[in-house]
């Protein structure tokens, strides 16, 4: 799921954050930005940094669409062993204590942290790391339906920090392309996931 590669990325660089979006995020309401979502299909991701009167915010907001029901993102988006398949960067993912243990490595830095993840049926998922290299740093997936068939997924949120717990130049160059490169690769693998699985056609449409 487009959701969480995103988020996972931003791990493996261990430093990454997003920030709570407006109410209309800038990809969807940038009319050619949005335009070329819909009909090139496109994965948009923006990262910068704000200042706070403590430190800085490092901000991600993105957005893309898959090829299959909400219901099937939304259960793809909570199986965390998809990042495995698709990034050597992720070492380990595992539950731990009724949290979500993260351990990944990149360019000779490595992250491990601990999540808790909550989540509102096919419609939303928060995530926040409580122990670890991020501590801190929360933000949430959003799913809207487009059709029986295609389904609209966001991120943001937001990671303060007076110190950038990692080499500096992991937040400041290549995230944008990174994290769009994973995004497209779970979406890859789990629309194959969706047409190779079986089919049952439910009454509104969906399967």
């Amino acid at each position: 799921m487009i959701w969480a590669s995103l988020f996972v990325m931003l791990f493996s660089y261990a430093g990454k954050a997003l920030e709570q979006a407006p109410a209309v995020p800038f990809w969807k309401s940038n009319e050619k930005i949005y335009r070329r979502i819909q009909e090139e299909r496109a994965i948009v991701v923006a990262v910068h940094t704000n200042p706070i009167p403590s430190g800085e915010t490092l901000v991600i907001n993105g957005g893309g669409q898959i090829s299959t029901p909400i219901t099937f993102a939304f259960k793809e988006a909570l199986n965390f062993d998809n990042l495995k398949e698709v990034s050597d960067y992720v070492k380990e993912v595992r539950s731990e204590n009724g949290q979500l243990f993260f351990r990944s490595k990149a360019y000779g830095y490595e992250a491990a942290m601990w999540l808790k993840i909550t989540s509102t049926p096919s419609s939303s998922i928060h995530f926040e790391v409580v122990r670890g290299t991020l501590k801190g740093l929360k933000g949430d997936l959003h799913f809207d339906k487009i059709s029986s068939f295609k389904t609209e997924i966001g991120i943001s949120g937001q990671y303060d920090y007076v110190k950038f717990p990692i080499a500096k130049i992991f937040a400041e160059f290549g995230i944008e392309v990174v994290l769009q490169r994973m995004a497209i690769r779970l979406r890859s693998l789990i629309e194959e996931r969706y047409r190779s699985g079986p089919k049952v056609v439910k009454a509104n449409g969906e399967r």
